[in-house]
């Protein structure tokens, strides 16, 4: 019974997973068909305004992150510990500030063209950003392996870890992933110079039941390592020189700890 039960938790958990990737929309970016993928550029989907130079820009202007436009969830995607305890929204909120605060950090403290700045000028750009989606890792379903049967019993949802349920192709529900979009624009005209979606998750994880800090740990990584690829798409401007970029922003990430 009890393999039984397990095989079929990993069954739904990979049904959902294909379902996730076949939903394709925007919902902070227009979603009118300009956006395609691009290999010179490290994210899922691009469009870039022809004319658009950016190299006449140093400047950018850093928005507060939105978290109010959100993509649909399945049932395993949605629920969580923060779910369970019903601060969600918080979180997320804090999410989007940490966003902020590490997009900022990267662009001040590393070598970067663009300078920070809060007021709009003919050479600053405006970065607009929406977190669209967020699947945290889902400690619940992995503890009751991860680390044993003393943390295993007084939760009774332990059930299966992440990497016997997921596969390099497959992105699962149960591994931290977020869906970002972006706008880039001028800061005096307001025109669209460029629009972006980006995604990244992490293929499995291993829980560390002693330094929890939050649900939103794994997800705090991706955005560290994404700030870190912008730098390197301002200083390079692959649209306009085809330079490469080397920065792993989207996609599958390597395993990591949960810090449960």
């Amino acid at each position: 019974m009890k393999h039984f039960f397990l095989s079929s938790i990993a069954t739904v958990a990979l049904l959902t997973s294909c379902a996730a990737q076949k939903n394709e929309k925007t919902v902070f970016i227009p979603n009118d068909g300009r956006l395609a993928s691009d290999s010179r550029v490290p994210v899922k989907k691009v469009w870039k305004d022809p004319s658009a130079m950016m190299s006449r820009y140093n400047k950018i202007i850093m928005k507060d992150v939105r978290t109010d436009l959100q993509l649909d969830k399945n049932w395993i995607e949605h629920n969580n510990i923060s779910t369970l305890i019903g601060n969600e929204d918080a979180e997320l909120k804090k999410l989007a500030v940490y966003m902020k605060k590490s997009f900022s950090n990267a662009i001040q403290h590393q070598k970067c063209r663009m300078k920070l700045t809060d007021k709009p000028a003919p050479d600053a750009v405006i970065l607009e950003l929406a977190i669209v989606k967020v699947v945290t890792n889902k400690p619940l379903l992995e503890t009751g392996v991860t680390v044993g049967a003393a943390v295993a019993k007084p939760l009774t949802l332990c059930l299966i870890p992440v990497k016997s349920v997921v596969s390099k192709e497959t992105k699962s529900p149960l591994t931290a992933f977020i869906a970002v979009e972006g706008k880039v624009r001028d800061s005096v005209t307001g025109k669209e110079l460029v629009l972006f979606a980006m995604e990244s998750y992490e293929k499995s994880a291993l829980l560390d039941a002693n330094h929890y800090t939050s649900p939103y740990t794994n997800v705090r990584d991706i955005i560290d390592k994404w700030g870190i690829g912008l730098v390197e798409v301002i200083n390079k401007r692959p649209l306009e020189t085809g330079k490469k970029i080397h920065s792993a922003m989207p996609g599958e990430q390597d395993y990591s700890v949960i810090k449960f």
